[in-house]
C-alpha cells in the first residue's frame, strides 16, 4: 500500500504563468534545463526564422552540488556505441572525451533497439547554436537556444549549448523527450536531410513531431483506490498527468520529484515535461526524488517500472522508497 505524503501546510503562491516563483530563504533555485515548447506549431511557412523551441534562462553552467552520478549499470553494445557516436558526427570541433563519456552515460538507460531506431531516423547531438550543417542548408532553424540543452522533436536533433556544458540529468531529461518522440513509431522514420522535395520535408517534420505524451496510447500501469491501495489499470500519459495534477495541486512546487537540475515544479507544465521529468527522475540516482515520484504520480512511475522491466532494464524498488524520507 501506497500512503499519499502530508500535504504541505505552507501557503500555495498563486502566481502570473510569467512571473517566477519566489524561492524560500537560504534556498537556491534549481535553474531550468529545457527549452521545449508544446504549443501547436504551424508549419506551413517554416524557415529558418520561425521559433521550433521556446528557449527558457538557465542558471549557472556547473556549480557545486551538481548530482550527477551514473545509476544505471548497462554496458552499451559495441553497436550502441557506434550508432552514439554516428549522431554526433558533424560537430566541429570534434566533443571533448568528457562530453562524450556523459552522453554515452546518459544513453545507457535506452536499450539497444531504442537507440538504432533514434540513430536510423537520423537524430542528432550537435553542440552549437542553430542546427547541424545540412538541416541548416535546408533552410531549417531553432531560436538561440539560453538553456544548457534541449531536445528538437520532429527534427530528431538534441542540441548542447557551446557556452554551458550540460549536466547528466539535463541529457537524460532531454533523452526523455526522445524516449517520448519515438515512443509510439513503430519504425525509424526517413531522414529530413534526405527529402529533397521542401513541402514533403515540412510534412514529414510535422508528422514526426507527435509526442508519446500527448497521444491516446493507453499503458498498463497502477493507481490509487479509495483506501490508497495500489489496482491495475489502464491509462494514457495525460491521464496519469491530470491525475498527478490533482494529488498534488495543494503541494509546494519545491516538495515535488525533480530530475536533478530544473526548475521546481517543472513537471506540471506540460504532458511532455511531466515525461521527460518522470523519465529523468525514475532513472536518475536520487531516491528521495525517486520516491516523491512514487507518491506523488504512482501511475507515471508504474508506467516506467513497466517499461523498463519489458526492456530489461534495472528497476526501482518499491519497498526502498516507499521507507525513504519525502
Amino acid at each position: 500500500m501506497i500512503s499519499i505524503p502530508r500535504v504541505s501546510t505552507r501557503p500555495v503562491q498563486l502566481e502570473a504563468p510569467t512571473q517566477p516563483k519566489p524561492v524560500d530563504a537560504g534556498k537556491t533555485p534549481r535553474p531550468a534545463t529545457d527549452g521545449f515548447d508544446p504549443t501547436p506549431r504551424d508549419w506551413s511557412a517554416f524557415n529558418g526564422t520561425q521559433r521550433l523551441a521556446q528557449g527558457e534562462e538557465g542558471g549557472e553552467v556547473g556549480g557545486a552540488g551538481a548530482k550527477d552520478p551514473v545509476r544505471s549499470t548497462v554496458k552499451l553494445s559495441k553497436k550502441s556505441e557506434r550508432a552514439i557516436e554516428h549522431m554526433w558526427r558533424d560537430n566541429d570541433p570534434p566533443l571533448t572525451e568528457a562530453e562524450q563519456k556523459k552522453i554515452k552515460a546518459a544513453f545507457t538507460e535506452l536499450t539497444e533497439k531504442q537507440i538504432l531506431q533514434l540513430d536510423k531516423s537520423d537524430m542528432r547531438i550537435w553542440k552549437g547554436q542553430g542546427l547541424p550543417p545540412d538541416l541548416a542548408d535546408l533552410g531549417l532553424g531553432v531560436p538561440k537556444l539560453t538553456t544548457r540543452a534541449a531536445y528538437h522533436p520532429g527534427l530528431k536533433v538534441l542540441q548542447l549549448n557551446p557556452d554551458k556544458g550540460a549536466f547528466l540529468s539535463d541529457l537524460r531529461h532531454e533523452l526523455g523527450h526522445a524516449r517520448d518522440d519515438i515512443g509510439d513509431e513503430k519504425k525509424a522514420t526517413k531522414p529530413i536531410a534526405k527529402i529533397a522535395d521542401a513541402d514533403a520535408r515540412i510534412a514529414a517534420i510535422e508528422k514526426n513531431a507527435g509526442m508519446m505524451s500527448t497521444s491516446s496510447k493507453q499503458f498498463a500501469t497502477q493507481t490509487l483506490d479509495g483506501d490508497r491501495k495500489l489496482v491495475s489499470a489502464k491509462m494514457t500519459i495525460g491521464e496519469a498527468r491530470e491525475k498527478f495534477l490533482a494529488r498534488v495541486e495543494n503541494v509546494q512546487d519545491d516538495d515535488l520529484f525533480n530530475s536533478g537540475n530544473a526548475r521546481d515544479g517543472y513537471a506540471r507544465k506540460s504532458p511532455e515535461e511531466f515525461y521527460a521529468e518522470a523519465y529523468a527522475t525514475y532513472h536518475g540516482s536520487d531516491t528521495q526524488q525517486q520516491a516523491r515520484l512514487l507518491a506523488y504520480a504512482p501511475e507515471m512511475f508504474f508506467i516506467l517500472q513497466a517499461d523498463a522491466k519489458a526492456n530489461k532494464m534495472p528497476v526501482l524498488d518499491v519497498k526502498v522508497l516507499e521507507d525513504t524520507k519525502l
